[in-house]
């Protein structure tokens, strides 16, 4: 959620709220990145938790390379390790 409000912040400036735990970031992201942020928040069984797992990965591996472009910063191998280690379980996050 950090990431994607800095990405908010560095389209729109840094002169807005996000709100507490949030609650304001739905006005500011476009409707995919908020679509693609509600499919990870499925717990109705094992399979859709390792779906939106991996979406919410997608959706970080997006947004933090982006961020960290901007912001003129290395983009570390976080998602690559995690995605790697996903895939150990079993969970495709490719």
């Amino acid at each position: 959620m950090t990431t994607l409000s800095w990405q908010v912040g560095l389209e729109k400036g840094f002169t807005f709220l996000i709100g507490k735990q949030y609650k304001y970031l739905q006005r500011h992201l476009n409707a995919d990145a908020w679509q693609r942020l509600c499919a990870t928040w499925n717990a109705a069984s094992p399979d859709a938790c390792g779906k939106a797992l991996s979406g919410m990965l997608a959706l970080f591996r997006e947004v933090s390379k982006d961020v960290s472009e901007r912001f003129g910063c290395s983009h570390p191998d976080y998602d690559v390790k995690a995605s790697d280690y996903l895939g150990r379980l079993g969970i495709n996050a490719h």
